[in-house]
């Protein structure tokens, strides 16, 4: 699988919450680092994206995900990510960026999480 389409697969599963998808198109020793945090391993990972999304369920009336490629490179893709959140009747709109690393085999070997200016604190 090409970073174009590893992209796209990882950022559908995502938004879908398709936990099993995502572990799959990780690499055994992948990591992801966030905020000063490195996680290794598929498992660690997807247990990162799955609490978020719980945390998201018990702290707002809804929410729901989108996602789209800003930049692709032979072996890097950065996503935009945007949470559309309601709570009270009030809106609010989360972004944030997601940096994969491919590699030949087709999977991702590492992600970066990019916060973007403001928006970590507006939430």
């Amino acid at each position: 699988m090409d970073t174009s389409a590893l992209a796209d697969a990882f950022r559908t599963a995502l938004d879908a919450n398709a936990f099993a998808d995502v572990h799959a198109l990780l690499h055994e020793s992948c990591a992801y680092t966030m905020r000063g945090e490195v996680l290794h391993g598929p498992d660690a990972i997807v247990s990162s994206y799955r609490e978020a999304d719980e945390r998201a369920r018990r702290s707002f009336d809804t929410h729901t995900y989108a996602s789209a490629i800003n930049e692709i490179t032979q072996d890097t893709a950065t996503i935009e990510f945007e949470d559309s959140l309601t709570l009270d009747r009030r809106a609010l709109l989360h972004h944030c960026r997601q940096r994969i690393m491919a590699a030949s085999d087709g999977l991702i070997h590492h992600i970066d999480h990019i916060d973007l200016p403001g928006e970590a604190e507006a939430i």
